[in-house]
């Protein structure tokens, strides 16, 4: 796999949350990026509260983000996301 990150900006990333699902935003908001967590019950409690509580149209400040279009090789075949 090989991929080009960049830094994309705060605009960037307000529109591109705007887009996705609330199911999707909610998951990512109650996920607490990368931190360990106790329970799969805990991961439910988590992303129901944020389904009822948070604004699901708005980035949170996650730290900085990147945008990754990538390329995957795979059999020879090319795949590209961007």
């Amino acid at each position: 796999m090989k991929a080009k990150i960049k830094k994309t900006s705060n605009e960037y990333n307000q529109k591109y949350f705007f887009d996705r699902s609330e199911e999707k935003n909610a998951l990512a908001i109650s996920s607490n990026q990368s931190k360990p967590i106790d329970s799969y019950n805990q991961v439910k409690e988590n992303y129901n509260k944020s389904l009822k509580n948070d604004d699901l149209k708005k980035c949170p400040d996650f730290g900085e983000a990147i945008h990754l279009p990538l390329t995957i090789l795979n059999s020879g075949k090319g795949m590209s996301h961007d």
